[in-house]
Order: structure tokens, then sequence, then C-alpha cells
């Protein structure tokens, strides 16, 4: 059945364009550079996997709505997959240079986005984590001379529900969020008059509604941007103008619950799980494996490349997988874990392309330090071997390649969803910070590698502990 489903899935995404179209309610521009194909494709993969993840976890898991009445560990939190449809009304506006080198100014139409969301609902239906990933940037134009990309990157979201979620009520919400956009132009068609991507990490405040209709949610939602909403954007290599980003985002999202514990709540009621874990012992000791996609925030400070003042470290690092294994101890409950994350990055502007590049292998030591209901967090030190690289192409004179091979002291947190610890899989959250990470360069800059590491779901498979 499970290759059958991956066999539906490859035949449908080879029948489609790898790269829609974005949806605007002004008009549609159809993607008519290299540059734009290869950066939406890199944008499209990760959604292209959480897609099919989404589809195979309705197919494996079991739909168990909320019970308001029942606060039991294995009704504590149950993981939230689906997707929204985000409209972002014309209320912003960018400069540019007109023909005559005078700033002119052009808005930025309404657009509509698709969105999937990965997500966990805590606390007996109190509060929704989890993260939206965009299906593709928005790209305009606002004359002949003038391509404008603004793309909204993956959304970090925290809500909270005053009255919990209940079958067949509305129940109203509050909440915020993280969020990087970016935003770049491109005055020609010379790859010399492309301006830089730069970012921005807005906090929107978040308000809505959700209805719950067994395991399925229907949710309508909106963001409002207060404070983040104007971009300092050189225009050209000399002039800087001020960019208006669209504060206000409508949306409308439909989620499906998914648990695969409940089945065992009546042995943890009735003592047989504790029976069990007692009896098993030392036997619970084992290796484990785990993936999921993270992110990174640039955390610590970067500087701009000498004469190329728009050229720095990214301030997000893009989606990347997190691959994990390890051996867990079951008497003193910690863990040991080998970690794996390549994380790279590239900005370019007006003929410039500069890439960093981050190999990291971790090894950590995390002990749990609580069980509230299920919610297990951890932390402890990392210590990683760390190989950085930056190259910088274009004019042969300002051209560079320079990198790093050594170890960093860091520290690792995070938590578990664990019902029991006989569960043959948890899902894991990791925070991943490993301070002084830069490279040196000749001219006296340094870039920054220094990263916030979020991973936010990550599926972990305890292995031989379904045979137990």
């Amino acid at each position: 059945m499970i290759s059958g489903i991956f066999r539906a899935c490859w035949r449908f995404l080879c029948s489609i364009d790898p790269l829609p179209k974005p949806l605007h309610l002004n008009h549609w521009l159809e993607p008519d550079s290299l540059l734009y194909l290869r950066e939406t494709f890199k944008l499209m993969k990760p959604a292209i996997f959480l897609a099919i993840l989404t589809l195979l976890a309705g197919f494996i898991a079991n739909a168990q709505p909320y019970s308001g009445n029942r606060h039991t560990r294995h009704r504590f939190a149950q993981l939230t997959l689906g997707g929204d449809l985000t409209l972002m009304p014309g209320m912003g506006n960018s400069s540019y240079l007109n023909s005559s080198g005078a700033l002119s100014s052009t808005s930025i139409p309404t657009q509509l986005t698709p969105r999937l969301w990965v997500g966990g609902l805590h606390f007996w239906g109190h509060a929704e984590f989890g993260v939206h990933f965009p299906l593709g940037g928005v790209k305009f134009r606002a004359n002949d001379a003038l391509t404008t990309t603004y793309d909204p990157g993956v959304e970090t979201i925290a809500k909270w529900y005053p009255w919990a979620l209940t079958n067949t009520k509305i129940r109203p919400y509050l909440g915020f969020s993280a969020q990087p956009v970016s935003f770049r132009q491109q005055t020609g068609e010379s790859i010399s008059l492309v301006g830089p991507q730069s970012w921005r990490i807005a906090t929107p405040l978040l308000t809505g509604i959700t209805l719950m209709k067994g395991n399925k949610l229907l949710e309508l939602g909106i963001s409002y941007n207060l404070l983040q909403s104007e971009l300092r954007y050189p225009v050209s290599p000399t002039t800087i103008a001020t960019t208006k980003l669209p504060p206000l985002a409508i949306s409308l999202g439909y989620k499906l619950m998914l648990d695969t514990t409940v089945g065992s709540e009546k042995n943890l009621q009735n003592g047989k799980t504790q029976e069990t874990i007692d009896k098993l012992g030392k036997k619970l000791n084992g290796w484990f494996l785990g993936i999921g996609p993270s992110t990174a925030w640039l955390v610590g400070p970067s500087e701009a490349v000498a004469g190329f003042p728009s050229l720095k470290t990214p301030l997000v690092q893009g989606v990347f997988a997190d691959v994990v294994a390890g051996y867990y101890w079951h008497r003193p409950d910690l863990n040991l874990n080998f970690a794996w994350r390549n994380i790279r990055t590239s900005t370019d502007a007006y003929g410039q392309t500069l890439t960093q590049n981050r190999r990291s292998f971790a090894i950590e030591s995390t002990k749990y330090f609580g069980d509230y209901h299920g919610f297990c967090p951890f932390v402890g030190p990392a210590i990683s071997y760390e190989r950085l690289s930056a190259t910088l192409d274009g004019e042969a004179n300002s051209a560079f390649s320079t990198s790093f091979n050594g170890f960093r002291a860091g520290v690792t947190a995070g938590w578990d969803i664990r019902p029991s610890r006989l569960d043959w899989f948890y899902l894991r959250s990791n925070l991943r910070y490993f301070p002084g990470l830069g490279l040196d360069l000749d001219s006296g800059q340094r870039l920054g590698f220094q990263q916030l590491e979020v991973n936010f779901i990550q599926f972990v498979w305890m292995i031989g502990r379904r045979r137990l």
C-alpha cells in the first residue's frame, strides 16, 4: 500500500509543472530567468517533501479528536498537518530608479499564496505550535524595466485558545509568529542589475477562529505586522530607498489532527504500562534514528563584504534536513546523539554572488528533566566538528574563497512528546546553538555563521522497541 502511495505521488509530481506560477489577483508573470527557476525549485523541494509526508501520515496514523473532559497524557498533544491560502492585500509599495535616474514608486499587488502546515496541538487543545511552509514567492513587474520578488518565508507560530478546542464548537485564538520575509528588485535584464535579497524578521500578531469537526480543523485567521513593515533597500549599488511591505494577511486553513498513541491509554490507566516498564528495565535502552526539517536563523553579528555593502550572511538559512542517530539509557533518562546538518546559503547582488556552507557533525548528551503529561523537556552540552566555507564570485579583483575546519562547543535543548517509554517512536523538537562561529576575511571583515537551529518536528524511531 505504501509503495502504491509513493508511485501515485511520483506520477503526480511528474505530471505537473514543478514551478507553479504564483497566484495573483492582479496578473500572472511567467518565470523569465534561470536564476528565478533555480531559486523557486530550491524553495519547492522541501514543500513537495512535506506534501508527501502529509499524505502518508494521513494513511498510517489514527485520527482521534480531543475529548474535553479527559486530560490524560495520551491526549495532551496531537500532530496537526494541513495547509492554508493566505491573502495579502496590496497595501505595500516599493521604490526604484527610473530611466532618468530619479526615484519612482510602484505598488506591491494583492497576492494569494498557498502554504503547508506542520505542527501540534498541546495542553489538551489550549495551544498550538507549528510552522507554515510557503509554496512559492511572489514575482511581478512594475514596468518593462523593473521586476520585484517578495517572498514571505517559513513562519513559526504560537497560538493560545482561552477555551479549549471542542468538537463542533468555534473557538477564538490569539497568538504571534516569527516570519522572515525577503525582498528583491531587478532593474534590467543584465545580472549586474539584480539587487540583493534583503531579509527582515517580522513578528506579526495573530487572531482568528477555529471550528473543530471530528479530527478536522477549519480556521480563519488574521495577521497584522505592526512594527516591521518598512525595509531599507539598496535600489542601486549606491542608493538606498524605503520599501513598505504589506502588513496585513488573511488566511483560510484546513488541518487534520493525527494520533497514534491513544490506543495505549487504557493500559496506562489500569497500570499495565507501568508494570511493563518496570519489568523491561534495561531492555528499554537502545539505539534510535531521527529525521526532520530544520531551519537556522543568524543570531550573531555578520559584516558585509568589503566594497559590497549589500553582501552579507542572510538572516535565514533556508530549510535543511536534520539527521540524528543515538543511544537512549532508560534508568538515567538521557540520550547520546550524533547529529548531521548541511546548511548552505547564497546571496547575490549586482553581479556578485556570496556562497556560504556549513557542514556540522555534532555529538550531544541530553538529559530529560521533567515529564508533564508526556511533554518531556531536555537539555545538554554538545561538541561539533565544523567545516565552514565562503566563496565570492564575480569581479576578478574581488573574488575570494576561504574556509575553517575545527571543533566548537554548544548547547542543545528541546522536548519530546512521549506518552510512555514503551512507544516505538516519538515526536521531537530541537534547538541548537554554537556561539562564536564565523570566518575572518583578509579584508578584516567577519562573516557570521552564528546560528540558532530550529528543528520543530523530528520523527524519532526507537529501533527494536516494537518487538518488546
